[in-house]
């Protein structure tokens, strides 16, 4: 299609838009590469604060309860020493903003030149790894499961003792997932709940928040408004593609017993026998048909769905799947005869 677009003259506008941006890309790179290195939130300590300055001892011996040698270190005052400590408590550090919005080489390079950033916890104790699995960053996740992390990184929970398998299975009401209509968002939703489960330890997919609510709780609680949509929303289009179904059924059956050209009074065969033509109508009528009819078993099989969340997962979507072949197949068949 790009190559039709740029003989036509049409498209290398499009052509210098992809340019642009992958330059940009390029540039991003770079610059990711030169600002790492010069990080200071991992320079000192884990807090990423500044770190106290050494002075001189005096001349005039101290008597101090210390073994030493010892530094003396220059103090501050206490709204001093508490300003940066409250500005850091409220501090995203780069490697939990990147998880967030789903940047897997900005994750990746810190993690690199800075292995101690794992450590990293927002103000409600997330993690880089719950961070990934809240915002649903299926490739800062991949990658963290690649890592050879340590153990407390899977069992970390944050303020209210929700763990990674909480927080997956938690539903903020935001469409992740590139999915039309509310029955895929839901199988959407699924899949990642039992993807992250999978990857996880078993211990902590069993263990329960502050609240007294397992995984499999927030996820029933969570989703029930989802899944009431999810079941309109099926409801009414298996109900359309139903009609169109039946619609065309009816008129594949019409041209399927209709013989072009009449029949021989002599035979009673058709008089278009064995021609190309013939054959390729009698054929494609016949499967328009039948792939019609299909489609609408599949429909109504859907109609009478129980519709339950775990329904969702795989066997509604196979069948409005299959169902939309059969009949698309068959709109194709029907179009040829």
């Amino acid at each position: 299609m790009k190559l039709m677009l740029i003989i036509l003259g049409m498209g290398f506008r499009r052509i210098s838009k992809i340019k642009e941006k992958k330059g940009k890309h390029t540039w991003a790179v770079r610059i990711l590469e030169k600002l790492i290195p010069n990080e200071a939130n991992y320079k000192y300590q884990h807090a990423g604060g500044k770190p106290l300055q050494p002075v001189e001892p005096p001349n005039k011996p101290i008597h101090l309860p210390i073994t030493p040698p010892f530094i003396y270190y220059a103090s501050q005052s206490d709204s001093e020493e508490t300003m940066p400590a409250e500005a850091n408590k409220h501090k995203e550090t780069p490697i939990l903003s990147a998880a967030k919005m789903g940047l897997q080489k900005i994750v990746e390079k810190i993690i690199k030149t800075f292995p101690i950033s794992i450590h990293d916890v927002d103000p409600n104790q997330k993690n880089v790894l719950l961070l990934a699995v809240e915002n649903r960053q299926v490739a800062v996740y991949n990658f963290l499961q690649k890592q050879k992390l340590p153990a407390f990184v899977h069992y970390q929970v944050d303020n209210k003792g929700n763990s990674a398998a909480h927080l997956a299975a938690m539903y903020s009401g935001q469409k992740y997932w590139q999915s039309p209509g509310d029955a895929l968002q839901l199988q959407g939703e699924l899949k990642w709940y039992k993807y992250v489960r999978i990857n996880l330890p078993p211990e902590s997919c069993v263990r329960y928040n502050n609240e007294g609510q397992s995984p499999r709780d927030v996820f029933l609680e969570t989703h029930a408004n989802l899944t009431k949509l999810a079941t309109t929303w099926l409801i009414k289009t298996s109900e359309s593609w139903s009609v169109i179904a039946a619609l065309n059924a009816t008129v594949a059956f019409a041209a399927s017993t209709t013989v072009p050209g009449g029949l021989n009074q002599n035979t009673g065969y058709p008089i278009l026998n064995g021609q190309p033509a013939f054959t390729a109508f009698a054929l494609s009528s016949l499967i328009a048909f039948c792939f019609s009819v299909t489609a609408l078993i599949f429909f109504l099989g859907i109609l009478n769905s129980r519709c339950q969340q775990k329904d969702f997962y795989k066997h509604i979507p196979m069948k409005l799947l299959y169902g939309l072949t059969f009949l698309f197949t068959s709109i194709a068949a029907f179009l040829i005869s």
